[in-house]
């Protein structure tokens, strides 16, 4: 754990607050032996019946991300995830940065513990290393949704 507080501090000292502060530390972070990724996903809606917005609902099915049960994939792309993403961050969960051993050799996988839980959760995290979550909130946020927003994240 040493290892890894040392490079995020090393990593803090030369990041800039101009531009992206994620992106910044991803690449000041690059320098040290731990791979860094940006955004990297953790959990995705599991269920179109989960849905509310039945235009949201409709995106989905055009961009075939259901299956013929209204599931989500277990193993989606990149690409899924970034149409996932653009429909609407309330159907993906992403960590702001991901410390990794190595680079996962098959697309991660994703599954529910109970069949209508709202997330299908990342279940292979043996590469992964460290979370580091950064979050941003104007002044008149309160407490209680800060704090929510953070605990979504564990």
């Amino acid at each position: 754990m040493t290892k890894i507080i040392t490079a995020i501090q090393k990593a803090l000292s030369s990041v800039t607050m101009n531009g992206k502060f994620n992106a910044s530390l991803v690449n000041a972070l690059n320098d040290s032996d731990l791979l860094c990724k940006a955004d990297y996903p953790i959990a995705l809606i599991n269920a179109k019946k989960r849905m509310e917005k039945s235009e949201d609902t409709r995106l989905f099915e055009n961009k075939q991300l259901f299956d013929e049960m209204g599931l989500t994939p277990t193993h989606p792309s990149e690409s899924q995830f970034n149409t996932i993403a653009g429909i609407g961050s309330k159907y993906l969960q992403r960590v702001s940065i991901m410390c990794l051993d190595s680079e996962p050799q098959t697309p991660p996988l994703f599954q529910v513990k109970r069949q209508n839980d709202y997330w299908k959760k990342i279940q292979d995290v043996s590469h992964i290393v460290s979370m580091i979550e950064t979050s941003q909130w104007d002044d008149d946020a309160e407490v209680c949704d800060v704090e929510f927003s953070l605990r979504e994240i564990i």
